[in-house]
């Protein structure tokens, strides 16, 4: 989809709804569900030092998350601190994701600026309505490495159109 800024307004204003009719539970139960998935990726346990987000208001809640990385003897530092160089993996925020790992974020290019050169991966997390078929892009946008929901593992193949994999079952690897 190509790149409208009314386009992403509208469905930044969408989205921003749509996470607000969420409710408190709602949100920390998906949320939960979510944490659980990233734990048991092999990109999780493999890394040391993991940049990640902390969230506010309606985003996908990583405070649970953030306290089992340290348990796990992970360092965890937020993006605003972040020397990308020395970070094994990040764990970004979003509004709408499409199946070929486009992100489309707040507006300020905030993450597009932070993971422009970094080949390390770049989990997504975000609820299941978030994930979209599509959503429009720009060539200075970053492709995230798979997007986590309460239901799936989304892995896109990185090339526009491409077959993307989903895990629908968190205990077992992607095809």
């Amino acid at each position: 989809m190509q790149d409208s800024t009314t386009e992403k307004k509208n469905l930044r204003d969408e989205l921003k709804k749509k996470l607000k009719e969420l409710s408190i539970d709602e949100r920390g139960e998906k949320s939960k569900r979510i944490a659980e998935k990233c734990l048991n990726l092999p990109e999780i346990k493999g890394a040391k030092v993991i940049c990640s987000y902390i969230s506010f208001s309606s985003e996908v809640d990583t405070s649970d998350l953030i306290h089992e990385l340290k348990k796990q003897g992970k360092t965890v530092v937020p993006p605003e601190n972040a020397d990308p160089k020395s970070v094994d993996l990040f764990i970004v925020p979003g509004l709408a994701f499409d199946r070929q790992g486009h992100r489309l974020g707040r507006g300020g290019g905030f993450y597009d600026r932070l993971l422009k050169d970094v080949t390390v991966p770049k989990i997504a997390l975000a609820f299941e309505f978030q994930v979209l078929a599509e959503v429009p892009y720009t060539s200075y946008d970053v492709l995230m490495t798979m997007v986590i929901t309460e239901t799936r593992i989304v892995i896109p193949a990185h090339e526009p159109g491409s077959i993307f994999v989903e895990n629908l079952d968190s205990g077992s690897s992607p095809e």
